[in-house]
């Protein structure tokens, strides 16, 4: 094979250059990644839905294993995967939080998020017990880019609880 395409380059010493231009042409230019483009526009949305909060109960343990801290930024999902970081914000006040999926629920129709009680008092629906919310990747929202040092704060307290 080696020997083959040595050839095959002995026949065409004019041609190096113009494959070698082409094919950083189409790396300069990005072909080929639009698909790639794609997925991410179509992972980036925001969705209205409906959350209800978990509360003051001590040394229950989540779904992932961890210790519940009620005080601490969490909510329950049924179908996200653990980890995943979602930017939160409430639509009557503006109020907005950053959670993480540590645990599994809600199990009652068209509830999409259980927040744990620190994030829905952030967000001020303790009162209300089950409210519409605007929800995020984190990744998507404006709130990745401005606050990383807040963010990162949170990933670090989310891990030692």
């Amino acid at each position: 094979m080696r020997n083959r395409l040595g050839i095959l380059m002995s026949l065409l010493p004019g041609m190096r250059k113009h494959i070698a231009l082409v094919f950083s042409a189409f790396l300069i230019l990005g072909v080929g990644s639009e698909a790639k483009a794609n997925t991410v526009q179509r992972d980036c949305y925001s969705k209205s839905v409906y959350v209800s909060w978990y509360g003051h109960a001590k040394r229950i343990y989540t779904a992932n294993g961890g210790v519940y801290n009620h005080k601490l930024y969490f909510a329950a999902s049924k179908t996200l995967p653990f980890g995943t970081m979602l930017f939160i914000e409430n639509p009557r006040n503006h109020r907005s939080v950053v959670v993480k999926i540590v645990d599994r629920g809600p199990f009652v129709r068209g509830r999409a998020l259980d927040l744990s009680y620190g994030a829905a008092k952030a967000i001020g629906i303790l009162a209300q017990g089950v409210a519409r919310v605007r929800v995020m990747p984190l990744s998507c929202s404006y709130a990745y880019d401005k606050n990383v040092d807040i963010i990162k704060d949170i990933i670090r307290t989310s891990r030692d609880s």
